[in-house]
């Protein structure tokens, strides 16, 4: 005779089973691009969200992100190959390990590992939670849209709104995950996207009220050469020097090859015996230049 501990049990084990198929009927349909297939198997407001730090990234309306998908997806000879690995389900949560690809006629693989956590209430998604690999998605399914911008475009995108905004966002977008940075003071710094943003945050932490004007630009091919201007006040310790409150104003020149409309190779020389003379602090470097070298 089964108790009702043991028909509780089964109770739940039955939701739970139902559960993991419900996301995969949804997944699937996702997948497929069966766009009233899967609103229907979603509660009115649910949402998904993205991670990473590029224009996907954060939380989403499904019914929005649909579309998006669409309009990314548009031109995939294939777009319904969907691997799923491994399901981790109890009560309304399931987690799940799926393989997408799509194949474009432009000659683009898109081939993503992702692992997302999916609730649900009542039969029905609430929420999607998706990790993926940023990089992938940015390169093969937002490349069309950044391979249409011109490397003087990537380049004022670069250093006015990346370096003078600090919308380090853009990141993902401009710069590619293993660029390639011949500033030799900084070989210590991670590489590629992850130095640039370092970078960045080096800039705002030395200079408050930060601001980048575009001087000139040059573009030949895959390089550009991109003449910049840095005005700030200095409120952070640089090179020794503490802060002194002056207003500075510093020309820099980079040099920038593209690929893909991503930045895969820069290098800078700003005018630091200008700026050390704008704080009054040549003293102090020399000084700790001959320490260094000691």
């Amino acid at each position: 005779m089964m108790t009702c501990a043991d028909d509780s049990s089964l109770r739940q084990v039955m939701t739970v089973e139902g559960n993991k198929q419900i996301v995969l009927e949804f997944l699937t349909a996702v997948a497929q691009g069966r766009g009233r297939e899967v609103l229907s198997l979603c509660e009115p407001d649910a949402t998904w969200w993205i991670n990473g730090s590029f224009k996907l990234s954060g939380s989403h309306r499904i019914e929005e992100l649909l579309t998006t998908a669409r309009d990314l997806y548009a031109g995939a000879r294939r777009v319904g190959d969907l691997s799923i690995g491994a399901i981790t389900a109890e009560d309304d949560r399931v987690c799940i390990e799926a393989r997408t690809v799509a194949r474009f006629d432009d000659g683009r693989v898109y081939d993503n590992q992702a692992h997302l956590l999916v609730t649900l209430s009542n039969g029905k998604i609430r929420s999607v939670r998706e990790y993926l690999d940023t990089d992938q998605t940015v390169r093969v399914l937002l490349s069309k849209q950044t391979q249409d911008q011109s490397p003087k475009t990537v380049a004022r995108r670069l250093y006015e709104d990346v370096v003078g905004r600090n919308d380090t966002a853009l990141l993902d977008e401009l710069v590619a995950s293993d660029a390639i940075d011949y500033n030799a003071e900084r070989q210590s710094w991670p590489a590629g996207r992850e130095g640039f943003r370092r970078h960045v945050a080096f800039f705002h932490g030395v200079f408050s009220n930060l601001e980048v004007s575009i001087d000139d630009l040059v573009e030949e091919g895959e390089r550009v050469v991109a003449f910049w201007t840095l005005r700030g006040t200095h409120s952070g310790e640089l090179w020794g020097i503490p802060p002194t409150g002056r207003r500075v104003v510093v020309s820099t020149i980079s040099i920038l090859r593209m690929q893909g409309g991503q930045v895969v190779e820069y290098e800078s020389r700003p005018d630091r015996l200008g700026l050390l003379l704008q704080l009054g602090g040549f003293g102090i470097y020399q000084q700790q230049v001959r320490e260094t070298a000691a």
